[in-house]
């Protein structure tokens, strides 16, 4: 393996890590500690960026073939395992309220800001491999959100808000993921002179917007408002 390539690898490792974290949360943590619009849109994500995985297979590249398989059958398991739980534990009436925004937000960007090809079906490659980076971008946005504003906290009397930690495992090990792709674009950047803006841009929100809740949440454990369990 070539030494340039060690933060895509790495990367790669990091993102399948974090389906486990999410099972483990939804058992310890419980279902509405995290959030199924954020999964669903993971899900989707997967879908539409590796809609290439037929030719992985038929160029035998083994690699990319049990990765992106991997993923997609992670994020399905994970999408059917906290929707059950939640219906369980009677949170079924929930209506979702980013997704359906970061959806058609992610399509209307894709639309005008992807790269052009010179057949239909590369079209249709190339705007939902577009949608999916703006979607990967965003789609945290949900979990995030529904943390802050602390559906899933309890406060012990005039205790500080008690936490789980692994909701905080789950944020780190996406911020270590894609601190190392963005460490990885870098590279590419200096060795092959070449850059995706793409991925780049949204990539860079992704990581921005972790560090930005991570940022808040120690301004609030500073202050001993909060408590991990």
């Amino acid at each position: 393996m070539e030494l340039h390539l060690l933060p895509f690898y790495t990367a790669n490792i990091l993102l399948l890590a974090s389906f486990p974290v999410v099972l483990l949360a939804i058992r310890y943590a419980g279902s509405a500690a995290i959030s199924l619009e954020t999964q669903i849109l993971t899900l989707i994500t997967f879908m539409l960026r590796y809609m290439d995985l037929h030719k992985n297979w038929q160029s035998h590249d083994t690699y990319r073939v049990a990765f992106k398989t991997t993923y997609i059958s992670l994020a399905t398991i994970i999408v059917v395992t906290l929707a059950a739980a939640k219906w369980h534990a009677g949170h079924r009436c929930a209506w979702p309220t980013l997704l359906i925004p970061i959806i058609v937000v992610s399509a209307v960007l894709a639309l005008p800001l992807r790269y052009k090809t010179t057949t239909i079906s590369g079209e249709l490659f190339e705007f939902a491999w577009a949608m999916s980076e703006y979607l990967g971008g965003l789609a945290l946005l949900p979990q995030l959100i529904h943390s802050w504003t602390r559906r899933f906290l309890r406060r012990d009397g005039e205790g500080p808000i008690r936490v789980h930690r692994s909701i905080f495992v789950y944020l780190y090990v996406l911020l270590g993921h894609q601190l190392l792709y963005l460490i990885n674009w870098t590279v590419k950047y200096f060795v092959n002179d070449t850059l995706d803006p793409i991925a780049a841009t949204s990539g860079s929100f992704r990581f921005a917007s972790i560090i930005v809740f991570l940022a808040r949440y120690a301004e609030h454990d500073s202050e001993g408002q909060v408590l991990l369990v």
